[in-house]
């Protein structure tokens, strides 16, 4: 029996044994033979002959208006289809597309007016055919062909590696991620936020504006947001703070917030207020929050926390990492080898900004087994069952461990607080030599999987809590070297139409 998405259907015209999913195509996990992601974007951020603008698309894609409803693509992503019709009396509708055979997707049912009616298709990978039908009050449409526009000239263009779609997590259709335009490690001036499905087809793809750094996207508390950063700090003549966009899924943003300082990690809390690290100087970073109503409070000082643990101030104080966990209003800090003498470390705070725990460095914890601790670790987060997990390059005392070369691993760690003992319970990467120089992330998935992140690797993989690999994706240039293109943050989405406007 086919398992379909409550708003994203599928009608399922042959058996597949990928579940039917709305990013499900074919019946193994391969990528499908008519897949659209082209060929790796052929530039390494060198001269482009030109500028791909907002959306990247420079070739307007043509539309057809033969038949019973015409069909556009968007001004600015041509990865997304506008379908147009008079609605002779008001009724009740939607509409249906394919582009992988036997394989039907539809928008949300909805009661459609007389008079003028459009309709937004998503989900469909650049330069790919796809036939529309229009159903209203259950009959349905002759099919209409179209086909996308070309991907964007310079962008990064994923490659699916392997899969397993009966063991990968089945809500997880799609990744929405960033991803850095040049080859330039922890570097480059110009980023893209994308959309793939589970093939690694880019269906939906965006460029940072004014050459700013987007690391953070991700989905809004209340799901129906796709948002973003966008990041002046690193652009070293610009004066204007950085800024956390709200959007919906056709690039219009609906609310900006303004995060002065802000230069890597940010969270939205339950309440519509949203914290960052704050970069104030070389030496020195604040978590600060926005209130819903524009205020903003400092939460914590990096200066006084050195202070409480270290008697004095010291220099270089960053974070690379902040995660608000909601069932304790508390927040993790992540400290990189290059914070000075807060180095190496994970900081949990509470609401205030107390100090309640630490793990690695600068802590009275002690790991079980030295061969297992974390360096230069990013992407902390507690687990549902309240350990630590982390994204992790290997350290000397490791079986694994290779001078200059900074293998990335999962580990999840037991917290025992009576003990303050810390105890590796899981773990996966140590032994495939595949690197990330800089950044980095892991998230524990519904089902349990893990999804891990290389940051500069340029690559995602999920496992399993079996330590099975069941899906590997990479980026051009994304090498086991660890020293890529810069990846951001990257989250699964279920169903596009969630974003729609």
């Amino acid at each position: 029996m086919c398992s379909l998405s409550p708003r994203l259907s599928i009608v399922c015209l042959v058996a597949l044994a990928m579940g039917c999913s709305p990013a499900t195509v074919g019946t193994s996990g391969d990528p499908p033979a008519s897949s659209g992601s082209g060929d790796d974007g052929g530039d390494d951020g060198g001269d482009d002959g030109g500028d791909d603008g907002g959306s990247g698309t420079d070739d307007t894609g043509e539309g057809g208006g033969d038949g019973p409803f015409s069909w556009d693509l968007h001004d600015e992503i041509e990865s997304l289809i506008v379908v147009s019709w008079d609605q002779e009396t008001a009724g009740t509708g939607y509409v249906e597309y394919s582009f992988d055979d036997g394989v039907w997707l539809q928008s949300p049912e909805r009661s459609f007016a007389s008079g003028a009616e459009t309709e937004l298709l998503l989900g469909i990978p650049y330069e790919t055919d796809v036939d529309i039908r229009l159903v209203q009050d259950g009959e349905t449409s002759e099919a209409v062909s179209a086909t996308t526009g070309d991907l964007p000239s310079r962008l990064p263009v994923p490659e699916y590696v392997s899969g397993d779609a009966d063991q990968w997590w089945q809500d997880g259709n799609y990744i929405y991620t960033s991803i850095s335009e040049s080859e330039s490690n922890w570097g480059g001036d110009r980023f893209w936020m994308l959309i793939m499905d589970r093939q690694a087809r880019v269906v939906w793809a965006m460029l940072t504006p004014d050459d700013h750094w987007t690391l953070w996207t991700e989905v809004s508390r209340d799901g129906r947001s796709l948002m973003w950063d966008q990041i002046t700090l690193y652009d070293w003549g610009a004066s204007d703070p950085s800024m956390i966009h709200r959007m919906t899924i056709d690039g219009t943003i609906t609310e900006t917030i303004e995060a002065d300082g802000h230069h890597h990690a940010w969270d939205e809390l339950a309440d519509g207020s949203f914290v960052w690290g704050a970069y104030i100087t070389s030496n020195e970073e604040w978590l600060q929050k926005r209130d819903s109503d524009g205020s903003v409070e400092t939460l914590w000082k990096c200066s006084d926390y050195e202070v409480e643990q270290l008697g004095d101030t010291a220099t270089n104080c960053h974070s690379n990492s902040w995660w608000w966990h909601e069932d304790s209003d508390t927040y993790l800090v992540s400290f990189p080898s290059s914070a000075g003498r807060v180095k190496d470390t994970v900081l949990h705070i509470d609401a205030e900004g107390n100090t309640l725990d630490s793990w690695g460095q600068l802590s009275d914890w002690e790991f079980a087994d030295e061969a297992n601790t974390f360096d230069y670790q990013h992407g902390v987060t507690f687990t549902p069952e309240g350990n630590l997990l982390v994204s992790t390059q290997l350290t000397r005392a490791n079986e694994y461990y290779q001078s200059n070369y900074d293998t990335l691993a999962v580990r999840e760690y037991e917290l025992d607080y009576d003990n303050k003992i810390i105890r590796q319970v899981w773990a996966f990467g140590e032994d495939q030599e595949i690197a990330g120089n800089y950044a980095g992330e892991a998230h524990r998935l519904e089902n349990g999987n893990t999804l891990h992140n290389f940051g500069t690797g340029s690559r995602m993989r999920e496992i399993t809590a079996d330590g099975e690999l069941v899906w590997d994706v990479k980026f051009p240039d994304g090498n086991t070297e660890g020293n890529g293109r810069l990846q951001g943050r990257s989250v699964f989405l279920s169903d596009l139409y969630d974003f729609a406007p």
